[in-house]
């Protein structure tokens, strides 16, 4: 004769009721009233779907993020990316959009970001958007000018004469000798002659960057045309025509690998198929 095992569940008035055996994950829902209670367990569990409801039915910012850690680490990214945005968890989005290249997502978090100064986020998406100018917006207006001067300098030497004149008002009041003392690069061309190329490569690299989005799979041709020593190019023929060069690969919208991965997937489903037709009744 087979014996059954019971299990009483002790309750805040009483015993509730008597389960078999079954595992926790049976009984939790029967046993459990307490929604943050409910919730701590679904998503100790697990159970992504169970936690969903509670997370919308409480709208708790907490919960939330709760639940997108855990969806993320299940890899359901529209779960996630649903519960982090209602979370408010920028952080995360920008973990998720930056992984997975979601261009649009990244253009809308910069936006929020920026509007709400989450400065940091704000700047990092734009400068994986290629988007310098925001970058430099960023830095001017949360009064990071010497910064914005140095960014200027090295990515569109083309501002960094207003970006320095900025950087000098700002401290003319409190310390005019030093405001004096910061001189703009392009004041002096003889000191700073290589700026002046420099400025004539940003033109055309932004150009270039600007017309057309390169697909993630031809990033190899992608970066080795950015290697491209389009300075050493003009060091050694100044008034040479950058236009006849390219950053650019031509555009393939196929993606091979997806191609690659078919053909595989094909070969192991005709393998499983033949082990199931070998295999003995």
């Amino acid at each position: 004769r087979q014996e059954k095992i019971f299990f009483f569940f002790q309750a805040e008035d009483g015993i509730r009721d008597a389960q078999e055996s079954r595992g926790l994950g049976d009984v939790y829902k029967r046993q459990v009233q307490d929604q943050d209670h409910k919730f701590d367990l679904a998503v100790h569990l697990g159970k992504v779907d169970e936690a969903f409801k509670i997370a919308k039915q409480e709208d708790s910012a907490n919960k939330w993020k709760q639940l997108g850690d855990l969806a993320l680490i299940q890899g359901k990214v529209k779960v996630a990316i649903q519960a982090l945005e209602a979370s408010e968890d920028l952080s995360g989005l920008l973990l998720i959009y930056s992984s997975l290249g979601m261009k649009d997502g990244l253009r809308k978090l910069a936006e929020k970001a920026q509007a709400t100064t989450k400065t940091n986020v704000a700047f990092t998406c734009y400068f994986l958007l290629n988007d310098i100018d925001k970058c430099l917006e960023i830095l001017i207006e949360s009064k990071r000018l010497p910064e914005a001067a140095l960014f200027a300098k090295t990515y569109c030497p083309s501002k960094i004469s207003s970006v320095v004149d900025l950087w000098k008002q700002d401290i003319q009041k409190e310390h005019p000798i030093t405001a004096q003392k910061i001189a703009d690069p392009l004041d002096y061309p003889d000191e700073f002659s290589d700026l002046v190329m420099a400025a004539k490569v940003e033109q055309f690299i932004r150009g270039q960057r600007n017309s057309v989005d390169v697909p993630a799979h031809q990033y190899v041709e992608y970066n080795e045309l950015l290697t491209q020593d389009f300075f050493k190019v003009l060091q050694e023929d100044p008034d040479q025509d950058l236009s006849q060069y390219s950053v650019i690969p031509e555009i393939k919208k196929q993606n091979p690998i997806f191609d690659l991965l078919k053909q595989h997937e094909q070969q192991g489903n005709e393998e499983e198929h033949f082990q199931d037709v070998d295999e003995p009744i």
